[in-house]
C-alpha cells in the first residue's frame, strides 16, 4: 500500500478506528482486483476523507482486470470534500496551477469503447502505446473544470474525466510501428477497413471532397499516380538508351553555355538538349 506522507496530508483528515480497519482489510487485497470489491463492500462505513483517499490511492496504484463502471459510480458519489481528499495536497495545488484549457493524450486499447484517463504527457502516453501493442496516441483538449481529479503520484501526470464527452478529439500522433500515409507520406497508426492505406486526416478530406464514394477517388488517384511513374521510368529508360555515353557527357558539358541569356538553368538546358537529340536519332537523324 503507498506509503502514508503525512507532510502531504490532506487539512479534512481525522485519524478514525473504523476508516483505519476498512482501509487494513483493503491493504490484504493490495494490487489485486480485489482490493477494489472490498473497498465497494465496506465504502458506506469510511468517513468522507477515508472514501476520497483510498479511492483515489486504489486508482493510481491499480486498477488492472477491474470494471470501469464500477470505479465510475464510486468516483461519483455525493460525498463532501472530494477535490481536497481525492488529491494530495500537492496535488490539488498542481490542479489549480493547470491552465483552463488542458491538452490531454491517450494510448487507447484495441477495441477500448470507454475509459475515464488521460495524461498531459504524450511521451509517456506512447510509452503506454507499446505496452498495449497499438500504433497510435490520440490528443484531446479539456476544460479544467471537467476533470475530477489530476494525479501526480508515480511522476505520472494523470487526468480523471468521467464523461468522455467531455474531452474533444484533435488529432493522432504515430507511434513507431505503424505505416506512411500513400497520399502525404506522414506517418499514421492502423490500416482502414476500406483497405486504404491512408491516415486520419487526408481521409477525412477525401470524405469531404467526394462524399458519394471517397474510396472509389482514392483508389482512381492512386492508379493514375502508378501509371505516371511507369510512364516516367519508361521514358527515362528509353531516353538513355538512345544516347550514348560520348554524347551525354558532350550535351552536358554544352548545356550551362548554351543556358546562358536565356530563362533556364543548366539542368534544364540538359533536359531539354536530351529530348532534342532523342527525337533527332528516333527520326534516323544522326
Amino acid at each position: 500500500m503507498e506509503e502514508f506522507d503525512w507532510n502531504d496530508v490532506s487539512k479534512y483528515y481525522r485519524p478514525n478506528m473504523l476508516d483505519q480497519n476498512v482501509a487494513m482489510e483493503i491493504s490484504r487485497h493490495w494490487a489485486t482486483p480485489e482490493a477494489i470489491r472490498v473497498f465497494a463492500r465496506r465504502c458506506g462505513q469510511l468517513t468522507d476523507y477515508s472514501y476520497w483517499y483510498l479511492l483515489g490511492t486504489l486508482w493510481v496504484c491499480y486498477t488492472g482486470f477491474t470494471d470501469l463502471s464500477m470505479w465510475k459510480e464510486l468516483f461519483s458519489a455525493d460525498r463532501r470534500h472530494r477535490k481536497d481528499c481525492i488529491m494530495k495536497p500537492s496535488e490539488v495545488r498542481a490542479y489549480d496551477g493547470l491552465p483552463y484549457i488542458l491538452t490531454a493524450y491517450r494510448a487507447h486499447r484495441t477495441g477500448e469503447t470507454d475509459w475515464i484517463s488521460y495524461t498531459l504527457d504524450l511521451d509517456r502516453a506512447k510509452k503506454f502505446a507499446n505496452q498495449r501493442g497499438v500504433h497510435e496516441v490520440k490528443e484531446y483538449r479539456i476544460r479544467r473544470r471537467d476533470v475530477l481529479a489530476y494525479f501526480t503520484r508515480r511522476n505520472e501526470s494523470e487526468l480523471l474525466v468521467l464523461d468522455k464527452g467531455k474531452a474533444e478529439y484533435v488529432r493522432s500522433h504515430y507511434v513507431a510501428g505503424g505505416r506512411k500515409c500513400e497520399f502525404c507520406g506522414n506517418d499514421y497508426a492502423e490500416k482502414w477497413e476500406c483497405g486504404n492505406t491512408c491516415c486520419e486526416e487526408c481521409c477525412a478530406a477525401c470524405d469531404a471532397q467526394y462524399p458519394d464514394n471517397p474510396c472509389k477517388y482514392r483508389a482512381e488517384e492512386l492508379e493514375r499516380r502508378e501509371q505516371a511513374k511507369r510512364q516516367a521510368e519508361a521514358g527515362s529508360t528509353q531516353g538513355a538508351a538512345g544516347l550514348t555515353e560520348q554524347e551525354l557527357a558532350a550535351i552536358k558539358k554544352a548545356a550551362p553555355e548554351i543556358a546562358a541569356g536565356t530563362g533556364y538553368t543548366a539542368e534544364e538546358a540538359e533536359s531539354r538538349l536530351k529530348d532534342f537529340f532523342r527525337r533527332k536519332k528516333a527520326d534516323g537523324e544522326s
